[in-house]
């Protein structure tokens, strides 16, 4: 086993065996035969890192049901790559920056540092927890020297007239995608996973949502918006999915499947492609609650913001249109 940059050889691909980040300590060897790579592959399994950070209650009860997600996808990457065939006591930089420059080129810069991240958070939990093991104490994280590359591009909310044309003219399934993202300020993937029996009564002959946020795993109550309500009343009369999103033939959307089909519609109203995004629809919810007079705590509680630095941002936005306005019309008011 050895952290070469070149790819596995043929010979080991047969076997079928996804590799596995290892605390293995023993010397690198050269390619083997099958029966050879068998047994490396039990060795590997007795100090199978990702395998016991799974299990681990670092994982199963400090991650969110979200983050878990992400780090079971990012590891499944990591785990087919040449890079996790050594043992992390030979880990270096080099190596590291190899492996996410490769993942950059097929993946995009995001997936590269999220790479980066993942081969961190497995060498603080060996270093931690298998200390026996893997023999890392005194050595220095080697992902500390990588610098990020991804640049996060602002994701602008939805101004009024956008909303608009996208609404206006697009098929039934599109303003039901539309409304139940805006008008609940949920994220695409609780928006995919919505079913119809999470529609409940509240008091006062209302309707609403009981969302079960897959970042949380909290349950936060949406009471219906009118608009959403239509939508909803429109799709129910032939739905043939136990999900409220789904196509007129009852097949249910996922995150990317959805994500294209906004910005093919989008980009049917004469927008740039990807000037805006899904999430901007959560962020245009969150101006309308903030313009509309909500407190930073009811924002918080809409959007399920564990700390209350963007409600307080958007409420100081709101107010400073509010202001704004009352300014120049004292202005008019003056003049005339």
């Amino acid at each position: 086993m050895s952290h070469s940059s070149k790819a596995p050889s043929s010979k080991a691909k047969t076997t079928g065996k996804a590799a596995s980040v290892s605390c293995d300590a023993s010397k690198p060897t050269a390619p083997a035969t099958a029966p050879e790579v068998k047994k490396q592959a039990c060795n590997e399994i007795r100090h199978d890192v990702h395998a016991q950070f799974f299990g681990h209650p670092d994982f199963t009860q400090r991650r969110k049901p979200g983050t878990q997600i992400s780090l079971r996808v990012m590891i499944d990457i990591l785990r087919e790559s040449p890079i996790a065939r050594g043992p992390l006591t030979g880990l270096k930089p080099d190596h590291v920056s190899h492996h996410c420059n490769e993942i950059e080129k097929e993946h995009g810069h995001s997936r590269g540092d999220y790479q980066a991240l993942i081969l961190s958070v497995l060498w603080k939990f060996a270093r931690k927890r298998l200390s026996k093991e893997c023999k890392l104490g005194g050595l220095v994280n080697p992902v500390r020297e990588r610098e990020r590359t991804y640049k996060a591009k602002p994701r602008k909310a939805w101004p009024l007239a956008v909303q608009r044309a996208f609404y206006e003219g697009a098929r039934e399934h599109l303003q039901l995608a539309f409304a139940l993202l805006f008008y609940t300020g949920q994220r695409r993937g609780d928006v995919c996973r919505m079913r119809w029996t999470d529609i409940e009564d509240v008091k006062g002959g209302e309707q609403g949502l009981a969302v079960v946020q897959e970042k949380t795993g909290e349950t936060v109550p949406v009471l219906l918006h009118s608009v959403l309500r239509r939508a909803i009343m429109r799709h129910a009369r032939e739905r043939k999915s136990e999900f409220i999103l789904a196509t007129p033939t009852g097949k249910r959307y996922d995150k990317g499947w959805l994500t294209k089909v906004i910005q093919a519609r989008l980009v049917e109203i004469g927008q740039p492609k990807s000037k805006y995004t899904l999430h901007g629809l959560r962020k245009a919810a969150a101006v309308l609650l903030a313009e509309s007079g909500a407190t930073v705590e009811q924002l918080m509680s809409v959007m399920s913001w564990k700390t209350p630095t963007q409600a307080i941002y958007y409420c100081r936005e709101a107010n400073k249109k509010t202001l704004n306005r009352a300014a120049w019309a004292f202005l008019d008011k003056e003049a005339a």
